[in-house]
């Protein structure tokens, strides 16, 4: 049975919101509604648009708006305590691609790999002549670019089973230039080897 905390009863929240994806950084979700005013300056400092006025007006990701940047904005505007920005990862969500995807029914589609900027959805090829998206965790830093790109909504951003990787954390970890095998580029761009002479 969920009980609310006193300082919640004392602040007039007579029932807890539905579950939200909190923004990056966020402490745990009962800490996080108990401390939060609800003043939304960090909606407010939102570089990208991604974060909204969720259930009871608490702060939550949107990701059909837009993608998490990682900017820090929304910790470091916050006047509580309800962030903590020494965790080694701003969150463990990855994203996960549902069986509606259009390859799955024939059509040719690659919109989720050409918003991954951490190059974490490639495609391989299928048996079926339409190739398939497939995820790597360890590369995916959650931050929701691929979910609105998508044209029939076949993506989700969904807690990962394990933290991930500290080099996932956030998406200046992955060099710009660094492709993945078999990844397939547009015509006018070459892959790039990443070599001790042109790494940036």
């Amino acid at each position: 049975m969920n009980t609310l905390s006193r300082r919640s009863l004392l602040r007039g929240r007579w029932s807890r919101p539905a579950p939200a994806q909190r923004p990056p950084w966020a402490i745990d979700e009962q800490s996080f509604i108990d401390g939060c005013t609800r003043c939304h300056e960090c909606i407010e400092h939102c570089e990208s648009g991604v974060l909204i006025s969720g259930p009871g007006g608490f702060p939550a990701i949107d990701f059909q708006r837009a993608e998490c940047t990682f900017c820090r904005k929304c910790a470091e505007v916050c006047p509580q305590p309800v962030f903590d920005l020494q965790q080694a990862r701003p969150w463990t969500l990855t994203a996960s691609i549902q069986g509606h995807c259009l390859t799955q029914k024939g059509v040719e589609c690659r919109a989720c790999q050409d918003a991954c900027e951490p190059y974490a959805i490639r495609f391989t090829p299928h048996v079926s002549g339409i190739a398939k998206p497939v995820l790597d965790p360890s590369r995916c830093t959650g931050c929701g670019a691929c979910v609105g790109n998508c044209p029939v909504g076949a993506v989700d951003v969904v807690p990962g089973q394990q933290p991930l990787p500290q080099e996932a954390a956030l998406p200046e970890s992955v060099l710009p230039n660094q492709v993945l095998p078999n990844q397939v580029l547009p015509n006018n761009e070459q892959k790039t080897s990443l070599t001790p002479g042109n790494v940036p």
